[in-house]
């Protein structure tokens, strides 16, 4: 099954900035909706200043535990998801 904004989402860790900023914006611009996932949420804030289908998570991504809780909340709303991992 193809991903579109219709039916999934886009998770991208390190959305705080550089590349997975740059990504998480991309896919908004998209039509997608985007659980940015990083430390700090003032940086997350920035990202998703102008976008209204961002979505910011404040965690540390080598908490697994936490990371599932949030992917489960976001699954409940849609049926498919992309993932892009470490990409800040």
């Amino acid at each position: 099954m193809r991903l579109t904004p219709d039916n999934g989402y886009v998770v991208v860790t390190g959305a705080g900035g550089g590349l997975g900023r740059a990504l998480a914006r991309g896919f908004c611009q998209r039509g997608f909706a985007v659980a940015g996932l990083g430390r700090r949420l003032d940086t997350l804030a920035e990202t998703g200043a102008d976008h209204s289908l961002f979505h910011p998570v404040q965690v540390d991504v080598h908490k697994v535990q936490r990371i599932s809780y949030y992917l489960l909340s976001f699954e409940c709303f849609f049926s498919s998801a992309a993932y892009i991992f470490e990409a800040g």
